[in-house]
């Protein structure tokens, strides 16, 4: 089971998007909103498994940024719960990782896509 570590409390303000890579250009279909949470997720697979750690970084209707203290291969299935600012019950989401890429010397940054995107209304609940 996935669980939630930490919680930074709502903002008021309606957050803006984060901005683009390095390169400038951002090819994601929905914009990403910025974040700072620490969660765990857990790989889905035919085997047993064991929770990841993991830091929400940013998250979008189409998927999240995931820092982690280890790569994970592009293609691993993620459950992962995240919990509603508003109080209420969890969202328990599962994604595919797209990409692993090098974030500093002790992280990796974990793009992944959600299997089925997120409303609006999840969305918002989550920032």
């Amino acid at each position: 089971m996935v669980s939630l570590w930490h919680r930074h409390p709502a903002k008021e303000t309606r957050p803006q998007p984060a901005p683009a890579g390095p390169a400038g250009r951002d090819r994601r279909a929905a914009p990403r909103f910025p974040c700072s949470f620490r969660t765990t997720c857990q790989p889905i697979a035919l085997v047993e498994t064991i929770a990841v750690p993991v830091q929400v970084r940013n998250v979008s209707t189409g998927g999240i940024g995931l820092l982690c203290r280890a790569p994970v291969p592009p293609g691993t299935f993620f459950a992962i719960e995240l919990q509603n600012n508003r109080g209420g019950s969890s969202l328990r989401l599962r994604a595919r990782v797209i990409h692993t890429t090098r974030h500093d010397g002790k992280t990796w940054l974990l793009g992944c896509a959600f299997t089925e995107p997120l409303s609006d209304e999840q969305l918002q609940s989550l920032l």
